[in-house]
């Protein structure tokens, strides 16, 4: 129930149909309601008629609305008009205008959600996951977790007992991780694979949610793997899905070894193979990386948080004791690894304000300093690709010369 005035706002409780089922019954029946005052109200003597004199309606006028196939879709009404009307005639000329632009938006909403979300299990789609990890990606929050799904057996059981059978784990396996993990975070990727994120405060709440899961599958005659991996140990969103997909992996196998199934285990050691070698391909582009920069990161230049693409030990240890902010941990690292003389120009690079307004000037800061141990190193700080009204991303990379 919505109010209609000089703008248009939600009833702070609304009420539904099953509110009013002696008015919506009367006014099917009749075909229209017109009250014009309490006392009429009144001796109706139903307690749903308190109910509308507590939103304050001291006149109604009300008539039913059906679509363009001659369904009933809802009811469009009036209230506390400032004269009396015999009739509804003026709501019966709009009547078949707004059925038309209800069931538009009704058909728009469907439209969009069939965009989002997928068909057979109600869980948003493989466009929604991918339109999240970005957004994902600006997450610092080292007790964020991706949980990566498998539903075991899909093609066994879609060949012996049909799709339908097929289907019915698929919806099993859905509802319950969406139980477990939430509908906002929940995704089906693909034909048997699923993936949801939460944050919580330790990984073993983690862990009880996903053997819950797994107890309350078994126990409907299902079986899924389950890999885990949190933002604290793979702060890259891409990096922390791909090891909680090797993780799932690996649990998979170990199933499949433990059942006997040699012919999965060979595709699962395939898949595991392909895997690792993405992760020695990431790790080739890191030795590479390592072999010129002491350091890669990318900085929030608003909320001061950061990612890094490479990071030295020494510096992982100042952004533990940080709590994630990157000026702290920057602070740390000075005071150890920077010549005295190199601190002071060192540290004005934390002033962001300054910093920014001579990145939107088109200069790229720079400085050069030295360590105690005598190596040259070159800070340059750039704007990400990314920078924009709504990201306020720059890199930093620390250079040896």
């Amino acid at each position: 129930m919505y109010t209609w005035g000089g703008t248009a706002q939600d009833v702070k409780d609304p009420y539904g149909k099953e509110d009013f089922p002696v008015l919506c019954s009367r006014l099917l029946c009749q075909g229209r309601i017109i009250y014009y005052d309490k006392k009429e109200m009144d001796a109706e003597g139903v307690a749903e008629y308190q109910k509308l004199r507590q939103l304050g309606i001291s006149s109604l006028m009300s008539i039913p609305v059906d679509d363009p196939d001659h369904a009933h879709i809802g009811t469009l009404g009036v209230a506390n008009m400032g004269q009396r009307f015999s009739s509804t005639e003026l709501l019966d000329c709009v009547m078949l205008s707004f059925s038309m632009a209800v069931k538009n938006i009704i058909s728009f909403r469907e439209a969009e959600e069939m965009g989002i979300r997928d068909k057979l299990t109600g869980l948003k789609n493989r466009n929604s996951y991918q339109s999240a990890l970005e957004s994902y990606e600006n997450n610092t929050d080292s007790n964020f977790f991706c949980i990566y799904v498998d539903a075991d057996g899909l093609h066994d059981i879609n060949n012996q007992y049909g799709h339908e059978a097929g289907d019915n784990l698929l919806k099993t396996v859905a509802k319950v991780i969406k139980e477990e993990f939430g509908d906002e975070d929940t995704y089906r990727i693909g034909g048997d694979e699923f993936v949801a994120f939460c944050n919580a405060p330790a990984s073993g709440q983690v862990k009880q949610k996903i053997r819950n899961a797994k107890k309350r599958i078994e126990e409907k005659g299902y079986h899924i793997s389950v890999g885990m991996e949190s933002m604290k140990n793979k702060p890259f969103i891409y990096e922390m899905v791909k090891q909680a997909e090797r993780n799932m992996f690996e649990a998979k196998r170990s199933y499949h070894e433990d059942t006997g199934d040699i012919q999965n285990i060979r595709g699962m050691n395939r898949k595991l193979e392909k895997t690792l070698m993405e992760k020695r391909d990431l790790d080739v582009f890191r030795s590479v990386l390592s072999s010129k920069y002491l350091g890669v990161y990318i900085v929030d230049l608003k909320i001061d948080t950061f990612r890094y693409i490479y990071i030295p030990s020494y510096f992982d240890a100042a952004a533990e004791q940080s709590g994630g902010k990157f000026s702290e941990a920057v602070k740390i690292y000075v005071e150890t690894f920077v010549l005295e003389e190199y601190r002071q120009p060192f540290l004005k690079l934390l002033d962001y304000d300054n910093v920014e307004k001579r990145l939107n000037g088109g200069e790229e800061p720079e400085l050069l300093y030295r360590r105690p141990d005598g190596v040259e190193i070159m800070l340059k700080i750039y704007l990400s690709p990314e920078y924009g009204e709504d990201c306020w991303e720059s890199i930093w990379t620390f250079e040896k010369l």
